[in-house]
């Protein structure tokens, strides 16, 4: 069966990572070099038992959402007719390879996309359909790869689509190290939200990474290289003091470099860590430059 499917791209959590839970700001943006699709095709990036987990994920969305929304017969024909899931987006480690796959189903199989014209409605339906995968979604990770756009979190409940300037990364030397450890991101929230009902130091300390979340956004999208570097290198001596569990022990040990600093990238714990600086001098991992 030929069908062309639209493409959907990865995306990175910039900034706001943990702190989102308690309505702070947050910055996500699209990463291009990773995308996943629906095919009929076998390709090098064909999930093996892809077609068996999208019918178990129709047999979630038969259940859970009206089909004058959806047009659920038709994916389950495309199911049954060898509909597949072809993705280079590494799954656990923090790229939203779910959200890419919850927008392609909404690209695809959506009757009233009409109904969600306003983006916080859109935001709501696309964690509903994401929530399969974690239990519970904010609906983020799919917003930002069906949009393709930047989404900027104001708080818990305004967000805007933004356009950003990609060169500004380049100018930052902005990168992404591989950790090559895949992990669970529900575990480590548990951790976080434990530790934030329990400990009022680290309570404390977590008001403090609010507010350089706040700080360092607003001079990302102001374009100011110096406070954006000042509030990095704060948010990442923070978080190595206080957030020790979502850093592995392989990543603790190049964490601190004249030539560059590193920090959480959405949840910590393995997969991807957000770097600035001169990533020539880390050796071991792979890098991919913003």
């Amino acid at each position: 069966m030929s069908r062309e499917f639209k493409k959907f791209y990865s995306k990175i959590l910039l900034f706001g990572e943990y702190t989102i839970i308690n309505g702070s700001q947050g910055l996500a943006i699209p990463l291009d070099k990773f995308y996943m699709k629906f095919t009929f095709e076998k390709d090098e990036f064909v999930f093996e038992k892809s077609n068996e987990l999208l019918q178990e994920y129709s047999n979630y969305v038969v259940s859970n959402f009206d089909s004058g929304h959806y047009d659920l017969d038709k994916f389950q024909s495309d199911i049954q007719n060898g509909l597949l899931v072809s993705s280079s987006i590494p799954i656990g480690f923090g790229l939203g390879s779910s959200g890419a796959l919850v927008a392609s189903f909404y690209h695809e199989y959506c009757l009233v996309k009409e109904k969600y014209a306003s983006i916080n409605l859109l935001k709501t339906e696309l964690g509903k359909l994401e929530s399969y995968f974690h239990g519970a979604s904010s609906g983020l990770d799919p917003l930002v790869s069906y949009l393709h756009q930047a989404i900027h979190i104001i708080n818990k409940d305004e967000i805007e689509a933004i356009n950003i300037n990609t060169y500004f990364n380049s100018k930052l030397q902005l990168f992404l190290l591989n950790s090559a450890i895949e992990r669970r991101t529900a575990p480590l929230v548990e951790i976080y939200k434990s530790k934030i009902n329990t400990d009022p130091s680290f309570e404390s300390e977590i008001k403090k990474l609010s507010e350089f979340n706040s700080y360092i956004i607003d001079a990302y999208l102001k374009e100011d290289i110096e406070n954006v570097k000042k509030y990095f290198q704060q948010i990442s001596e923070l978080q190595f003091k206080y957030m020790k569990e979502m850093i592995p022990e392989s990543i603790s040990g190049i964490y601190y470099s004249e030539y560059y600093l590193l920090k959480i990238c959405g949840a910590g714990g393995g997969g991807f860590f957000l770097g600035m600086g001169d990533s020539d001098e880390i050796n071991k991992y792979e890098k991919i430059k913003l």
